[in-house]
C-alpha cells in the first residue's frame, strides 16, 4: 500500500546545515521523522515529500534552500525548495506539496505536525479525491514566538485558529500525548504514541 508523508525529514548533508545555525533547533523533529519513516517503510510503500524546519529569515541565516532527492529507506524522497522569508515561505510550500500530492496521488496520506499549507493541502486531496488523512501532532500549537514581530503576531492567532479548524477536517490523529486529542476536541480516530527522542 502507498502512503505519503508530507513533513520535515531531510538529508542528513541539509540537517546540518540547517541546524548549524542556533536559531534553528530540529534535532528532535529530525530523528522523530527519520524513525518514523523507516517504521512506515517496513510496511508501506512510503514516499517521504517534506520541507526544512527552521525559522524564517532574517533570524535563520538561510535565505533559501534547494531542491533535493535523497536516498533511505523510503520509496522516494523529494525536499521541496523553500525561500525563507515569512509568508513566501508558507506560499512556498503550499504549491510545492499541492503540486507533489497531484503529481503522487495516494488513497493515504499523513501529515507531521500542525504546519497550515501541509494541512491545506491535505484537507483539499480529502474532499477532491476521497484520500484517508492522518494528522501527526508531536507539540501543541504556539501562541507566541520571541521571534515573532508585530505583524507575525497577530498573523500567528489567525493561524492558530484556522489549525484547529483544519485538524477536525482529518480521519485520524496521531499525537504524542492523550491532552492533544482534548486541546483540539479531535472526533476522529486517535492513537497515543510514545515521544522517541
Amino acid at each position: 500500500m502507498k502512503l505519503v508523508y508530507l513533513g520535515f525529514h531531510v538529508s542528513d548533508n541539509l540537517f546540518r546545515t540547517i541546524n548549524y545555525e542556533p536559531a534553528n533547533n530540529s534535532i528532535q523533529t529530525q530523528n522523530f521523522s527519520g524513525k518514523l519513516l523507516k517504521a512506515l517503510s517496513q510496511n508501506y510503500q512510503t514516499y517521504n515529500f517534506s520541507c526544512p524546519s527552521m525559522v524564517e529569515f532574517p533570524k535563520s541565516k538561510i535565505l533559501f534552500t534547494k531542491f533535493e532527492r535523497f536516498d533511505n529507506d523510503c520509496e522516494k524522497n523529494l525536499v521541496f525548495p523553500v525561500i525563507n522569508i515569512f509568508i513566501l515561505k508558507q506560499i512556498g510550500q503550499f504549491i510545492c506539496a499541492l503540486f507533489l500530492v497531484v503529481r503522487h496521488p495516494s488513497a493515504h496520506y499523513i501529515c507531521h505536525g500542525l504546519n497550515l499549507p501541509h494541512m491545506l493541502v491535505l484537507v483539499l486531496a480529502k474532499f477532491l479525491f476521497g484520500a484517508s488523512i492522518c494528522i501527526l501532532v508531536t507539540d501543541p500549537p504556539v501562541s507566541q514566538s520571541k521571534f515573532d514581530g508585530f505583524i507575525k503576531r497577530y498573523f500567528r492567532v489567525s493561524y492558530i485558529y484556522t489549525v484547529g479548524i483544519l485538524v477536525n477536517k482529518f480521519d485520524y490523529m496521531i499525537a504524542l500525548s492523550p491532552a492533544l486529542r482534548d486541546v483540539f476536541g479531535f472526533k476522529g480516530k486517535f492513537l497515543f504514541i510514545e515521544g522517541v527522542s
